[in-house]
């Protein structure tokens, strides 16, 4: 196993989170488990022994970096998992379930940056898995 294995396992859970349409608990179950796993990648990577020490912390580094959708990813995901944002937004960052009738009642949240900006959890999955393949792919992993 290494870190390919979680950024899979971040894509599937994405996958079913698109695919809770009817559902509002289990969609927001399958957007929990997303962020937990995307953000967890960080962690993947940090432990994989096969890639260099030098590599490991350019990309830890890069996934902290404040300006990342992964941001968001990483409040989400101690949020979720420990009731409380661990980051720097401490205690701003919050999520809002609705069902968006512009895009056919598809089950979705908002998440609030901290900076009282929002935006889709749909998207912002979207943006955390590009930003992983971004850092993965400027480390030459």
């Amino acid at each position: 196993n290494d870190y390919r294995d979680q950024l899979g396992r971040a894509r599937r859970f994405r996958d079913r989170m698109f695919a809770s349409n009817t559902d509002a608990t289990d969609f927001q179950d399958m957007a929990w488990a997303f962020f937990q796993n995307c953000w967890h990648v960080k962690d993947w990577v940090k432990k994989d022994q096969r890639i260099a020490g030098a590599t490991r912390a350019a990309v830890k580094h890069a996934a902290e970096d404040p300006a990342t959708p992964l941001k968001l990813c990483h409040e989400l995901c101690n949020g979720t998992k420990h009731l409380i944002p661990q980051g720097a937004t401490q205690g701003h960052v919050g999520y809002m379930m609705f069902i968006n009738s512009d895009r056919s009642n598809e089950i979705d949240f908002t998440v609030d940056d901290g900076q009282g900006n929002r935006i889709s959890a749909r998207v912002l999955a979207d943006q955390c898995l590009a930003e992983w393949e971004r850092i993965l792919q400027a480390n030459g992993l």
